[in-house]
């Protein structure tokens, strides 16, 4: 009987320091959800600022890109105002150096009609139009602007 008495009032005392445990540690699941929300806010940070450099860097690139075509483009709309001598196998270039824009003509060879090709030019960035020659003067042809050499061998395109 006295071990019973002593078991019980062991099992009384474990109940109750684990309830004394428990009732203690009320705060741990709220510091703990603290936590998992700053850990979650912390990621969705870094892939913001992660997405937003990369939006930044492809704006740039989409912006000098733009910068240098319309620049090109303005050098063969540029070329078209200019008096030229006839055109050879040869590229003949002109440049305006205020407002950087520079255009060279050559001969097309090409089976179709008498081309003249129109290369302008900003940076490394090119772009090409299939003219006609009619008394020093280039007319564009509607249609034929391209961003690549027409001629079928790149060694004809070359400066």
């Amino acid at each position: 009987m006295l071990k019973q008495k002593i078991y019980k009032s062991a099992v009384l005392n474990d109940k109750e320091m684990l309830f004394k445990l428990h009732h203690d540690e009320r705060g741990f699941s709220t510091l703990l959800m603290v936590l998992i929300i700053l850990a979650l806010g912390m990621v969705i940070i870094k892939t913001y600022s992660y997405i937003s450099s990369s939006w930044q860097k492809d704006y740039i690139q989409y912006q000098q890109y733009y910068y240098h075509f319309n620049q090109a483009q303005s050098s063969i709309e540029w070329a078209t105002l200019q008096n030229w001598s006839p055109p050879t196998e040869l590229w003949q270039c002109q440049t305006l150096a205020s407002y950087q824009l520079s255009a060279c003509i050559k001969l097309a060879n090409l089976v179709a009609e008498n081309y003249v090709i129109i290369k302008g030019e900003s940076s490394q960035f090119k772009l090409y139009h299939l003219a006609t020659y009619n008394n020093a003067k280039l007319k564009l042809t509607l249609g034929h602007w391209l961003d690549y050499c027409p001629n079928n061998r790149s060694q004809y395109c070359e400066s």
